[in-house]
């Protein structure tokens, strides 16, 4: 059986990690798809994509 200090780690290093990985995700995101409606940022996000695939 797992001990509670051990689930308290546990959850602690979810958390910090999840905010983690958010905070990059929003610090990776270009600024012009931070608005609009669903289909402009799709479409935002798709274009940056395929600039990104042809720098390659």
């Amino acid at each position: 059986m797992i001990s509670s200090k051990w689930r308290t780690a546990a959850g602690v290093v979810a958390l910090l990690g999840s905010a983690t990985g958010e905070l990059a995700q929003y610090a990776m995101a270009p600024a012009h798809i931070s608005g609009g409606s669903a289909a402009e940022q799709v479409a935002a996000a798709d274009g940056d994509a395929a600039i990104a695939l042809c720098r390659e």
